[in-house]
């Protein structure tokens, strides 16, 4: 059965303290385990250095999807403020 977007919530992750941020710590370990079988998962301290620890000239900004609570997804950007990469952003589904 196909779900359809008004089953799936997406919220914006803004910390390492957002209620959310463990359910994304999930799914990105998740598509580690999946990616890269066998290899540790990234540790939560990592991800969350990775995303909201950044410096100045970089940007990253995450969601978490989930359906009936549960974490089903997750997503990031990455945008360089660097002067020269300003206009470009990649989107990652965390794999």
């Amino acid at each position: 059965m196909a779900t359809t977007a008004t089953q799936t919530r997406v919220v914006e992750v803004t910390g390492a303290g957002s209620p959310d941020f463990d359910a994304l710590v999930g799914v990105w370990q998740a598509e580690d385990a999946e990616r890269d079988p066998g290899d540790p998962v990234t540790p939560a301290g990592e991800i969350a250095v990775d995303l909201f620890e950044t410096p100045p000239t970089m940007y990253h900004q995450a969601w978490l999807a989930t359906q009936h609570g549960e974490p089903v997804g997750a997503a990031y950007i990455e945008q360089e403020r660097d002067g020269a990469n300003e206009t470009t952003v990649e989107l990652s589904d965390g794999s």
